[in-house]
């Protein structure tokens, strides 16, 4: 595994979320938010990022209403999704 997470918070989410996860080696890490259906509704993070331990923190867009959603995390092209609720 490349990818590890280590803690999602606040969950549920009211303004900002912080996501703690593990890296092991260099690679681009993909941070989506979608809806039940699997619709894309935001992208919080495309980016490279370097191995460790990283934690990085996202103000909710203010276009998602409130309801339950799914953090689609993708290191190295291995998926993790995660459901948070958004107040």
């Amino acid at each position: 595994r490349i990818l590890t997470i280590l803690k999602i918070y606040p969950n549920p989410v009211v303004e900002q979320l912080n996501i703690n996860l593990r890296i092991d080696r260099d690679t681009n890490l993909s941070i989506k938010i979608t809806d039940l259906l699997g619709n894309e509704i935001a992208t919080l993070l495309n980016e490279k990022v370097g191995h460790g331990e990283i934690t990085k923190t996202f103000n909710m867009p203010s276009k998602i209403n409130s309801g339950i959603y799914f953090l689609r995390i993708v290191a190295g092209g291995e998926p993790i999704i995660k459901r948070i609720s958004v107040l």
